[in-house]
């Protein structure tokens, strides 16, 4: 991440009082993600039951897309199970698939850790910060339901996007929810 990327983030952690994982924040490309980060974050700290409430129903959904759209035993399909016992056959292919269903929610990078000799297939590690069920709750997205009619929310997206243009000086006009904070926004 660079100088201004940085800053961004610690001025969101300074503004919603939250903590933005080292981990996480290369996955927050967008104002809208980033939003969705910050009230799932929330959340999870209004009550103590709240975590366990808002990762339920994030796990809920997300063990019904991976059982449908991947014919997954619903039984096989536990927060703290592995997606590298998931996605055995053809994970890059698996892990695109997943992404593009959930809305193109987190940047997967793959790692590619070999090639399999006399074969042209290439052995690879799912993200690293992102390796059971569990960590990819907090960047399931809400849906645009929730993002069209939720007044809390709405309010969370414009003050990122408040301070998008202030910490980029770019007019707030230029700021989209979806708008790339590196290729549409020019942060380094």
């Amino acid at each position: 991440m660079g100088l201004d990327l940085v800053e961004l983030v610690m001025k969101v952690e300074n503004v919603f009082g939250i903590d933005i994982l080292d981990n996480d924040a290369p996955h927050l490309g967008t104002p809208r993600q980033l939003a969705n980060y910050i009230s799932y974050r929330i959340s999870c700290g209004k009550t103590p039951t709240s975590d366990r409430l808002v990762s339920q129903s994030r796990f809920y959904a997300l063990r019904n897309i991976l059982a449908q759209q991947f014919d997954i035993p619903i039984q096989n399909i536990r927060p703290e199970t592995r997606f590298d016992q998931l996605f055995q056959n053809d994970p890059i292919k698996q892990w695109e698939r997943l992404n593009t269903i959930l809305g193109n929610i987190v940047n997967f990078e793959y790692r590619r850790i070999g090639y399999i000799p006399f074969t042209s297939d290439t052995v690879v590690e799912p993200p690293t910060s992102i390796q059971t069920i569990q960590d990819l709750l907090p960047f399931i997205q809400h849906t645009p339901f929730e993002w069209e009619n939720d007044p809390y929310l709405q309010s969370i997206l414009q003050q990122i996007i408040r301070i998008t243009s202030d910490q980029l000086a770019i007019p707030i006009e230029r700021i989209h929810p979806d708008s790339h904070f590196v290729k549409d926004l020019d942060a380094s």
